[in-house]
């Protein structure tokens, strides 16, 4: 099912990120950073994995184990949306549909951004 332009999900803030572990998961205020250093850590790493997957002629085995990853990190992070998106990407690169990967990658980055610079 493909998704509709304004269908774009909020960008992730630290705000709704550090609300969600301390309310879903009961953190204390030092474990909730901890899980948002995590995160950002882990997701900067499997960015950075997808980017190189595309700039090495698109190799959709990486894209598709890649996007699975995020797909569990984005919904660790209690961000279904974005984790619908992730799960287009690795859905779509396991298929090996001819799509734009490069735009949903940048469009998922875009969305994280906030979270990547922690």
């Amino acid at each position: 099912m493909k998704r509709e332009k304004e269908d774009k999900p909020a960008k992730v803030t630290l705000e709704r990120l550090r609300h969600h572990f301390k309310s879903v998961y009961r953190l204390a205020d030092d474990q909730v950073e901890t899980m948002v250093l995590s995160s950002a850590r882990s997701l900067n790493i499997s960015l950075a994995s997808l980017f190189e997957a595309l700039d090495n002629d698109i190799d959709l085995s990486e894209i598709s184990r890649v996007g699975h990853s995020i797909k569990g990190l984005l919904l660790n992070m209690g961000e279904q949306q974005w984790a619908e998106l992730a799960r287009e990407l690795e859905t779509s690169a396991a298929s090996g549909l001819d799509i734009n990967y490069r735009k949903l990658v940048d469009e998922i980055n875009k969305g994280v951004e906030d979270i990547l610079k922690v």
